[in-house]
């Protein structure tokens, strides 16, 4: 095949992806709508905003994590540059499998010049970042409160990966290590420790603010403030986190909710919790939607604006 027939294929590839993206995603709505309908009519509207808050604040310290450490790897991408290939490419997890925001985000980071080895090493990166933190300030509160064999499970599993965390030696060796057997080239330069601590910082206040919008509604449906803070940070920081892990859910569906609900009952009863879950699910949804659309929406600004600076600049120069 040559090169024109390779990027008309590409194209009609990723027509394809965002059909399929626009339909998940409608199915995944249609799907939720009745069962969720007597949840939502249970929980008061200003519950229902400060979930969506907390969302949007998780959402965006996601986002500031994965730059950090793209930009570390090379390709600092402004914010709405960086905005539009997160979250579209978020979208993908809305598919069954956990390679589809991956594939997504680095076709579109091709369009802005950022090589797709490059732009895989940081989804994955930011990816296992974020379970481990997720695990590692979920799991002590559900031990604590009973978690079982399957939290003590994880959390021997949290504390033989943690040391990535304090060794970023370990980390770059074993990119380095996978690029190899994948064929691809090396990173231009190791991550640093003083970049993975500033990920980790930005992880950690995404699950205390996805964490924030669970308590929100738990405390809408009955549950003691200040005991269900900690068990509701925790709970959605493993559910998600043990989601992510099970690669054949679309957006871990079916297991986040199921372990969220097992989580929150020592604040919570079953049809309670169930409610939580179920709303949970369907406002991350919402919010990833609209994250999504408002950035398609910022980064055609910002090309319009660098667009009109760049004729500026030209008609000076021409004047000159």
């Amino acid at each position: 095949m040559d090169r024109g027939g390779r990027s008309r294929w590409w194209r009609l590839a990723r027509r394809a992806f965002a059909v399929a993206l626009v339909v998940a995603l409608g199915l995944a709505l249609a799907e939720r709508w009745s069962a969720v309908r007597p949840d939502l009519a249970r929980i008061s509207p200003p519950a229902v905003a400060a979930a969506l808050a907390a969302l949007g604040a998780a959402l965006w310290c996601s986002l500031r994590a994965w730059r950090v450490v793209l930009a570390d790897l090379g390709s600092p991408l402004p914010t709405a540059v960086a905005a539009r290939i997160f979250f579209v490419g978020q979208i993908g997890k809305y598919l069954p499998g956990s390679l589809w925001p991956v594939v997504a985000q680095m076709e579109m980071g091709r369009d802005e010049g950022v090589p797709r080895t490059r732009m895989a090493v940081s989804f994955l990166v930011n990816l296992g970042l974020a379970v481990l933190v997720g695990l590692a300030l979920g799991l002590p509160v559900l031990l604590a409160r009973g978690g079982g064999p399957l939290a003590l499970f994880a959390l021997v599993s949290v504390a033989v990966a943690l040391p990535l965390l304090a060794q970023p030696r370990l980390l770059n060796a074993g990119l380095t290590r996978a690029l190899a057997l994948a064929r691809r080239p090396p990173l231009d330069h190791d991550l640093s420790r003083r970049v993975l601590a500033r990920a980790v910082g930005w992880l950690l206040a995404c699950w205390i603010a996805y964490g924030l919008h669970v308590w929100a509604l738990a405390v809408d449906l009955g549950a003691r403030p200040l005991a269900a803070l900690p068990v509701a940070v925790a709970a959605y920081a493993v559910a998600f986190s043990v989601g992510i892990l099970v690669v054949i859910a679309p957006a871990g569906a079916g297991v986040r909710e199921v372990l969220l609900v097992v989580a929150l009952a020592p604040v919570l009863s079953t049809d309670a919790a169930t409610a939580v879950a179920v709303v949970s699910r369907l406002l991350l949804t919402v919010m990833d939607t609209a994250a999504a659309g408002l950035s398609v929406v910022g980064r055609r600004r910002h090309r319009a604006r660098t667009d009109a600076a760049g004729q500026v600049t030209t008609g000076c120069q021409v004047d000159t």
